[in-house]
């Protein structure tokens, strides 16, 4: 499942998407300190800004929607914010923890 990094230019702000190409899936994901999944752990899932009202990619959604519709012929199922991470100390490091998020999930590497 390939992971994209994308840099959202006026919130100067990066995310991290996955795409699945075969079950026709496509999610993001953020470093979060506020939504835990697992007390016990350092694992959660949602978005780093959501405490500060930052609103769901649309805009990247719509325009990944739209490639992958001419590409595949078909729209893909929007999963939201599904992709595991860890917690983000402060609120400049997305462009270096992002990247991490892919990593972690296709090289199993330690968030």
């Amino acid at each position: 499942m390939p992971g994209i990094l994308v840099h959202l230019a006026a919130d100067k702000h990066f995310n991290a998407f996955e795409i699945n190409y075969k079950e026709k899936k496509i999610c993001y994901g953020e470093y979060s300190v506020q939504i835990i999944v697992d007390q016990s752990s350092d694992i959660n899932l949602g978005d780093s800004l959501k405490h500060c009202g930052m609103p769901k990619p649309t805009r990247v959604f719509e325009k990944l929607q739209w490639w992958l519709e001419k590409r595949f012929g078909a729209e893909f199922d929007d999963l939201d914010c599904k992709i595991e991470h860890g917690n983000q100390q402060d609120g400049i490091s997305c462009g270096i923890c992002a990247p991490n998020m892919i990593v972690h999930r296709v090289l199993k590497e330690p968030l």
